[in-house]
């Protein structure tokens, strides 16, 4: 598709306890004070937003965003509001594995001083540039099929596979739920929701393999379930809800470890009531955080179409 102007109106929340409509910027003329380009190296275009972000929310202002993704360049319109009003509008587009292009100006209604503009766009550029952090500790949930994971592995010493406080003591294999709690590098408090989910996306992709199962996010919904007596049936919520959670990382030994085989003794010697894993699964994990950009993307994109099939074995024939 070629880029062309958006037909919905987009309206959000402007701060002040109204409305405001987005605008779709893209293709307005005039004068763009401010223009520069982000480059590929070391992913800063990829992260540029999130510093964005970041640089509005200490500053107590809000960023709404639309775009238009396309396989040869993506695109899009970004308005910044403080006070209830406007006050910088941004647009910016990218080639296929090219910079990130930005022009940015005062909107009409801005109250701020065209310097204030030109730090904040300072302050962005060099914090993704450098790709400062700040290291905050998260909590994840990722459920398979099989045996339950009764205790602890650390990977490293800033992530941990954990046994959730409940199971499905029923059955030997069932319904399993596996932690990760992992002190993320984030891009400020606001970034911990993309970071927890870039981190579950790996993780799940990571254990499908070296666990060869389907180790994969929450499944959410409401679904058709048997009441207790099986006499009929209710719509109920998906979902495992841990009772406590703890607020910051934990120490090492909290739990047991998890049994370990080694690849010439097979998992099936171990306890038959809790799962065990490779021994050399920190090994594993320390060889994939070593890979490059472009072998972290072919591995995570080989694990997903592996998990793909173990999920709908039944399902697809091939």
């Amino acid at each position: 598709m070629v880029k062309r102007k958006s037909r919905m109106e987009i309206r959000v929340a402007d701060g002040a306890g109204g409305m405001m409509k987005v605008e779709d910027r893209r293709f307005e003329k005039g004068k763009w004070p401010i223009s520069f380009e982000v480059p590929v190296a070391n992913e800063q275009a990829d992260r540029w937003s999130r510093y964005l972000s970041w640089s509005c929310h200490r500053r107590g202002w809000t960023a709404s965003k639309f775009g238009q993704v396309e396989r040869a360049e993506n695109s899009g319109t970004i308005a910044i509001t403080a006070n209830g009003k406007s006050q910088i509008d941004i647009v910016w587009e990218q080639k296929r594995e090219g910079p990130l292009a930005v022009r940015a100006r005062r909107a009409s209604s801005a109250d701020i001083p065209p310097s204030d503009a030109e730090r904040f766009f300072t302050e962005v550029n060099d914090t993704c540039r450098i790709a400062a952090t700040v290291p905050l500790y998260v909590r994840g949930t990722l459920q398979y099929e099989g045996r339950a994971w009764r205790g602890e592995v650390w990977l490293d010493d800033r992530t941990r596979l954990a046994a959730p406080s409940l199971q499905d003591e029923t059955a030997t294999y069932g319904p399993r739920i596996v932690h990760i709690d992992a002190i993320l590098d984030c891009v400020g408090e606001p970034d911990i929701v993309y970071a927890r989910q870039q981190m579950l996306i790996e993780m799940s992709a990571f254990l499908s393999v070296v666990m060869q199962r389907a180790v994969r996010q929450l499944d959410v919904g409401r679904v058709w379930t048997f009441t207790p007596d099986n006499t009929t049936s209710e719509v109920r919520s998906l979902g495992y809800l841990e009772p406590a959670n703890p607020l910051s990382m934990p120490a090492p030994g909290a739990l047991k470890q998890v049994p370990f085989y080694g690849l010439d003794d097979p998992p099936w010697s171990r306890p038959d009531n809790e799962i065990s894993v490779r021994a050399d699964i920190t090994d594993l994990w320390n060889s994939y955080r070593t890979l490059s950009e472009k072998q972290r993307l072919q591995f995570l994109q080989a694990a997903a179409k592996w998990q793909e099939a173990m999920i709908h074995w039944q399902d697809r024939p091939s």
